[in-house]
């Protein structure tokens, strides 16, 4: 192969047709002595094998053979030969468009005939070339011409490839050409493996140079947000992911490393590859917060992060502990206290989805009590949301269960009383459930919601704390973990609650007076200090912004979700609702506190409390606070959760599976980002609880198995 073939260059050649070799019958001929043309011999010394090749002897029994030119870049060329003077003739590759003659020999390369073609081909074939413009409607209603281009179908496929986490040997299927070719496009060529290979890593490269210049002009902070995986090929990976929100109040999410961690597994490493992150796409000085799980590793990483850039305002934005993190060692906590009488669930639906006939014979039993056949997913111990959902699940067949079970056993394992249990402990869940649904939202703010879930958990504690036996012992435990972490609120939920227009500092307040008596503690951060260190907050923020007058944009803004769940909202506006009216603090100064003075619930509704976008809040009242408004936006595109991170990793499991073990770090890398980008194009990034999905889809696809 020529040197420069694995260049794949041969993107920008668009609608060629490739030339054959010449026809033997068509080839020149030669007068012989009678007068009789005669066709020139194919091993004649006069005739060179192949480019760069001696001629050969016919004396000699061994033939050299040509061999084969495989380059993409031959399409644009005919060799022929050429008279280079003195008499004498040599080959050359003649361009078939300006019909210059370039060199052809083998120890030449093929870089120079790329590099012209390259240009010849924008400026023949995209003006003038043999594909006729077709009509094709937008997505907007809009008609416009469209023209097939090989290089953009190029791009599209390597796109494609990434986000629906294909492998690159995809595209090069005979079955999948004969699609294109006989039912999309005639002129499709098949594109091989290493050259899907190259376009994804030359989209990954383009692209990633426009995020860095989104970067660089953000108004602005960016929120990091980390974790740490470990593939099907035994190789640990940090994922980091950058949250902002834009110039029309839009919350976004990039993942912007998925790569190898070197050997030690340290906080130095952590600290190490993060930086390099940093570094590569400029943002050094313009991250505002980092969001880990409680790990040491994450924990030494972050103070060398503080000693060597200084974070702004103090650093009380800069380390945030995942709350999912938090709530998942609670209810482990509580799971091994109950865990026996889940075990009897687990081991009864094991034992049901054993084999094929034992599902077929519990189907028949449902039959006959009237029941929809059912598959039960069973759970992965170490995710506490598979448990919830496989209990959840039994609901409506627990008698079926247990008459299938027990009669299989001659015992009487699985009993109405245990049942009763395991479904109210699945109710007791349900808070912790829904407050890791909320804080796993990617676009919308979840500092807000934070002390909200905060709120109903401690709730919840106080309705089960009483109850006798078992759950007496449970809340303990998982009350217990709820004080280590959370007894003193962290300070960045209190200044998201505040930046809420329906909490504020009067909503604050009261909520976590209601905590204090929901478990029956004294928190040792008090609303005073917190309102001086808000304040002292915002007169950092009108130093550096004082002059700043922040318009708003005049780009329509697309409204994001509430995102937070029903309960939690509802127990703490029906809180507020029940108490007096807010009142002002202070006389209204400076923004702050005209903002903390002025009621702006007096005229919503509680549809309207409830569904509240406060990014669109805060994008209508931005010329009212034009200061506070930036600060609003630094504190509310800090994630409370490391779950945007975590969810990469169900797609990187899904990329690096058991056939791609030997994907190099550099090229899954290159996947997992486009996957991402692309997603974001179409907000498709959000947290879905994939044992949920799995267990509707399944169920919602269930066949009626015939077992008469």
């Amino acid at each position: 192969m020529d040197s420069g073939d694995d260049l794949n260059l041969g993107e920008y050649y668009d609608n060629i047709d490739i030339f054959p070799q010449p026809n033997p019958e068509n080839m020149p001929c030669e007068s012989s002595g009678s007068g009789e043309p005669q066709p020139i011999a194919q091993n004649d010394n006069s005739q060179p094998n192949e480019v760069g090749t001696e001629p050969t002897d016919p004396n000699k029994e061994d033939v050299v053979r040509k061999r084969k030119r495989k380059s993409d870049v031959w399409d644009h060329y005919k060799v022929e030969e050429i008279d280079i003077g003195g008499g004498k003739k040599d080959e050359r590759a003649v361009c078939i468009y300006c019909k210059t003659p370039l060199s052809c020999k083998s120890n030449n390369g093929t870089g120079h005939l790329k590099r012209h073609a390259k240009k010849c081909v924008e400026v023949h074939v995209s003006k003038s070339g043999p594909t006729q413009s077709q009509l094709s409607r937008k997505d907007n209603g809009s008609v416009t011409t469209f023209k097939y281009s090989h290089v953009r179908m190029r791009e599209g496929l390597a796109r494609f490839l990434a986000s629906e986490e294909l492998p690159f040997s995809f595209a090069e299927s005979p079955r999948f050409e004969r699609f294109q070719r006989e039912y999309c496009q005639p002129e499709f060529k098949r594109v091989p493996r290493n050259t899907n290979k190259n376009d994804v890593l030359k989209v990954y490269r383009e692209e990633k140079k426009k995020l860095t210049h989104v970067f660089s002009n953000l108004k602005s902070s960016i929120a990091i947000t980390s974790d740490l995986w470990g593939g099907r090929n035994h190789l640990p990976f940090i994922c980091v992911t950058a949250h902002y929100i834009d110039d029309n109040w839009l919350l976004h999410k990039r993942i912007i490393g998925f790569r190898l961690l070197e050997f030690p597994h340290s906080g130095r490493t952590i600290f190490n590859g993060m930086m390099d992150v940093f570094k590569e796409y400029n943002i050094v000085n313009k991250f505002f917060s980092v969001t880990f799980d409680n790990a040491t590793n994450n924990s030494v990483a972050i103070d060398q992060l503080k000693r060597c850039l200084h974070p702004p305002y103090g650093g009380i934005f800069f380390h945030m502990r995942c709350a999912c993190h938090i709530i998942n060692l609670m209810v482990q906590d509580g799971l091994k206290l109950i865990g026996t009488h889940i075990g009897c669930v687990r081991d009864a639906i094991g034992y049901v989805c054993s084999s094929d006939s034992r599902i077929q014979e519990f189907n028949q039993l449902c039959k006959s009590q009237g029941l929809k056949p059912k598959k039960f997913k069973k759970d992965m111990p170490i995710r506490w949301n598979s448990t919830y959902h496989m209990l959840n699940s039994c609901r409506g067949y627990t008698n079926a269960l247990s008459v299938f079970y027990n009669d299989k056993f001659n015992d009487n394992l699985l009993t109405e009383d245990m049942w009763n249990l395991c479904f109210k402990f699945v109710d007791f869940l349900k808070v912790f459930y829904d407050a890791t649904c909320n804080c796993s939202g990617v676009y919308y703010p979840t500092f807000p919601i934070a002390l909200n879930d905060l709120y109903a958990i401690s709730l919840t504690f106080e309705k089960y704390r009483f109850e006798s036996g078992l759950f007496e012992k449970i809340c303990e435990v998982m009350e217990g973990k709820y004080k280590k972490y959370w007894e003193e609120v962290p300070y960045t939920f209190c200044f998201g609650a505040i930046m809420d227009p329906r909490i504020k500092l009067t909503g604050l307040e009261l909520i976590l007076k209601e905590i204090e008596k929901n478990l029956s503690i004294t928190m040792p951060l008090k609303i005073t200090n917190i309102q001086k260190n808000v304040n002292d907050t915002y007169k950092l923020y009108e130093k550096k912004y004082a002059a700043a007058s922040v318009q708003g944009s005049q780009a329509p803004h697309r409204p994001s979700s509430s995102g937070s769940n029903a309960s939690s909202c509802q127990a703490v506006f029906g809180l507020l609702a029940s108490k007096a009216k807010q009142k002002g603090v202070v006389s209204s100064c400076n923004e702050f506190f005209k903002y903390l003075d002025t009621d702006f619930t007096e005229f919503m509704t509680e549809e309207e409390k409830q569904k509240l976008d406060i990014l669109g809040w805060w994008k209508a009242h931005s010329r009212n606070f034009p200061v506070l408004s930036i600060m609003a936006r630094d504190v509310l595109t800090t994630p409370v959760s490391t779950v945007a991170s975590e969810s990469a990793f169900s797609a990187g499991g899904r990329v690096l599976d058991e056939k791609r073990t030997r994907l190099t770090p550099k090229n899954l890398e290159a996947l997992m980002c486009v996957k991402d980008w692309d997603d974001a194009d179409f907000r498709a990034q959000s947290f879905v609880d994939e044992d949920l999905a799995c267990d509707e889809e399944e169920n919602k696809s269930t066949p009626s198995i015939s077992v008469d």
